[in-house]
């Protein structure tokens, strides 16, 4: 695992698009107008860059199957009878992929040029012990959100709960030089020192002169020594458990200097985690006289007719398997839907608060756990796609595809404004996951990582005239967080 900064990974990413365009530069634009005229919107630089790393990973792997690609991938090459064989099984495959695949609704999308490689995310951690908060802990990230402490206190200058020593019954006499100095110490910048004896917590508040709080009668004396930096506490009692703490104000003004390392520190990197690709493949057979009866008969092409089918499967399965992953890694909680409360006629305008309910609840069990994203799809099986669908249109807007309903995992609408409600037969008819992208590439709960996502090899006819394919695909796939996903059961009679 090594460490990298996010301006490195946005370079990479960048001339990785250089790189590639230079070999490819005649098929971005119409990838991308083919992407935008499915999704009504441009793909991400990221996209661009993983559709790219494909088409390389698929031009490298064709070349090894004895093809001669590389007249093919010219940039003086624009003809459609010069592209040639590469365009037309390359080219229009992984464009259809990219163009006609949703999994870039729910995880990120991270694409490979060879089968072992690397997926990012970011990570920041705490770069100074400071009170309660510890050098390496998680402050912000893909992993979990911005983390505050009790009284926020790690960019302020209070510093609060630093351990001045542990308690075991008998000791009454604590002495620490403190962390962060000098410290401000006034009426307004007390020290407070809190402490356990018997089961009760205790806090005393010492100004420089006084001490008062509700632990102050069983304390016989503080002091703070300027010079050395150190703190002397003496109990007439002495701490029964647990960790006498003390809070205080330091003077950050003091400590700064032209390279600022007297402040507290957040250390951001981006993580790189390497990741295999897997190989799916599967065989398709034709007879060759099918060919031409098909082509006169209906005027279709029978090998691009199978190619699209299988395509189109493949890329179903990968979705489902990745739906699959996402519900049985899910540790962000679990809620329920009931439907047998629903009323005899079945009107659904009286039940859907029960529905939104149990999505909002699922979101703030995300939001809750990774204190950063909030949820903002789902994946449901036939029960919570039904339910949805026949919701007032205030509350779930339905999508309109111009062509024929999609088939497998698609989009059908949107809830409330807020979730995308991605359909997935699939599933459990009762299972539904509620799940949260991420607020980019670098911050995701899970990556797809396709290296090939879909190539064919030559066709091979035998002596029974039976025509034979393979189709294989390459792709990595992980988590990164698995508390950005819920999952949600609907209860029925």
């Amino acid at each position: 695992m090594g460490v990298l900064t996010e301006d490195l990974v946005i370079q990479n990413l960048s001339n990785d698009i250089k790189k590639y365009e230079k070999m490819f530069g005649n098929y971005v634009n119409v990838f991308e107008n083919v992407y935008y005229d499915y999704h009504g919107k441009k793909p991400s630089v990221n996209l661009k860059a993983s559709y790219l790393k494909n088409l390389y990973g698929f031009y490298d792997e064709y070349r090894s199957l004895g093809y001669d690609v590389g007249k093919y991938i010219k940039e003086d090459v624009t003809t459609p009878d010069s592209i040639g064989a590469f365009i037309h099984y390359g080219f229009d495959i992984i464009t259809a992929i990219y163009a006609t695949m949703i999994v870039d609704e729910f995880v990120s999308v991270q694409g490979m040029d060879r089968r072992i490689g690397e997926i990012f995310y970011a990570d920041f951690k705490i770069g100074d012990n400071k009170g309660t908060f510890q050098k390496g802990d998680d402050y912000l990230g893909a992993k979990v959100g911005p983390r505050a402490g009790r009284r926020g206190a790690y960019s302020s200058e209070l510093v609060d709960r630093e351990i001045l020593g542990q308690a075991n019954g008998g000791n009454i006499a604590f002495s620490k030089k403190l962390d962060w100095l000098p410290i401000k110490l006034s009426v307004g910048n007390p020290i407070e020192i809190e402490f356990v004896i018997g089961n009760d917590l205790y806090s005393a508040i010492w100004d420089g002169v006084n001490i008062s709080g509700s632990g102050s009668s069983y304390i016989d004396s503080i002091n703070f020594d300027n010079n050395t930096g150190t703190l002397n506490v003496t109990f007439d009692t002495a701490p029964t458990s647990g960790n006498v703490y003390v809070s205080y104000v330091y003077n950050s003004t003091a400590v700064e200097s032209a390279d600022f390392s007297g402040l507290p520190s957040i250390t951001m990197s981006v993580v790189s985690k390497l990741i295999e690709a897997k190989r799916r493949t599967l065989k398709t057979e034709y007879l060759l006289d099918s060919v031409g009866m098909l082509s006169k008969e209906h005027g279709l092409n029978l090998e691009n007719e199978l190619l699209k089918a299988v395509v189109a499967g493949v890329s179903n399965e990968i979705q489902v398997q990745i739906a699959y992953d996402l519900w049985k890694g899910a540790t962000a909680g679990s809620v329920e839907f009931d439907m047998t409360q629903m009323p005899a006629n079945g009107y659904p305008i009286l039940y859907r608060p029960e529905l939104v309910t149990a999505v909002t609840a699922a979101s703030t069990l995300i939001e809750k756990a990774v204190r950063r994203v909030r949820a903002n799809f789902v994946i449901g099986g036939a029960d919570f796609c039904n339910v949805v669908r026949v919701l007032p249109k205030d509350i779930f807007e339905p999508v309109v595809y111009k062509d024929a309903q999609p088939v497998g995992m698609h989009v059908i609408g949107l809830l409330r404004g807020e979730w995308k409600v991605i359909q997935n037969y699939d599933y459990d008819e009762d299972k539904f996951l509620v799940g949260a992208k991420g607020n980019g590439f670098l911050y995701t709960g899970y990556v797809y990582a396709p290296f090939i996502p879909i190539m064919t090899s030559k066709p091979y006819t035998d002596e029974n005239l039976v025509t034979k394919r393979v189709l294989l695909t390459y792709y990595g796939s992980d988590f990164v967080n698995t508390n950005f996903y819920a999952k949600g059961r609907v209860k029925k009679a």
